[in-house]
């Protein structure tokens, strides 16, 4: 039996809890808007563009090679893991990179990856 099976057995379940809990804000009101302010509902619309840029991996290991720092010290400043930049590296991610990521990535290796959405 799942819980679907049984539609009451929620509400039977979250009143039991209460009951048990006796949480501090179970009683409280919501403080409502007064008749001055007008309500709102934000919307928020999320865009995802995923593109190819190919040996974008090989330009990322150049870079760093070119750089002085430690692979330690370029992580730390980009805020990944050794694994995951490697990972990036070798062009071998089980889902896209971030443009967030690729941009700290220019930011600490003071370069430009080329990486371009505009169409």
């Amino acid at each position: 039996m799942s819980l679907v099976d049984e539609p009451d057995l929620l509400q039977k379940i979250e009143a039991a809890l209460i009951l048990w809990f006796n949480p501090p804000l179970n009683n409280s009101r919501i403080k409502e808007v007064s008749d001055n302010q007008s309500k709102c509902l934000q919307v928020k619309r999320v865009t995802e563009t995923v593109r190819d840029f190919p040996n974008l991996g090989k330009k990322i290991k150049q870079a760093r090679e070119n750089d002085k720092r430690s692979l330690a010290e370029i992580c730390r400043q980009c805020n990944i893991s050794r694994s995951y930049w490697y990972q990036i590296e070798n062009e071998d991610l089980r889902s896209p990179v971030t443009e967030t990521i690729i941009r700290k990535i220019e930011a600490v290796l003071n370069i430009s990856l080329g990486v371009n959405f505009n169409d």
